[in-house]
């Protein structure tokens, strides 16, 4: 089995996941090349920090992250949706169409559905009510 000493070597990425998590991006970035510098091929290791990267505006560092991640374990689709998300800030759809193509089914319409829900959301403001007589002011359309 592995044993305590077997997971401890993928503490430091964890920690780096956690402080992302937690809305701290520099501070993940920090944790996570101090696990990489531990285990250089981890793809999980990579992809987080190319998300803290991702965030922080240093898309180019990101790409180069997911881009190994996905590298050393091609079916990693946090990596790959990353990476579509930098596909689609810099506006590139036949790229962003690849990556999410790529990703599996159930994965694909996972996001689709709370991209959908989320931008709903969104959209509809501070209305959460269902009166149908309301529906123009969060649709933009009369009912019916």
């Amino acid at each position: 089995g592995r044993g305590a000493r077997g997971w401890a070597r993928y503490a430091l990425c964890w920690h780096g996941a956690a402080a992302l998590v937690l809305g701290r991006p520099r501070a993940a970035v920090e944790r996570l090349d101090g696990a990489l510098a531990s285990m250089p091929a981890d793809p999980e290791a990579l992809t987080w920090r190319g998300e803290a990267k991702r965030r922080l505006g240093d898309l180019a560092g990101a790409r180069r992250d997911f881009d190994a991640a996905l590298a050393l374990e091609e079916d990693c689709f946090w990596a790959r949706a990353n990476r579509a998300a930098l596909h689609a800030a810099r506006g590139d759809a036949a790229a962003l169409r690849r990556d999410l193509d790529a990703l599996p089914f159930e994965v694909r319409a996972w996001f689709d559905a709370h991209a959908t829900l989320d931008a709903g959301l969104r959209a509809a403001g501070g209305m959460r009510r269902t009166e149908e007589y309301l529906y123009p002011l969060w649709l933009g359309t009369p009912p019916g």
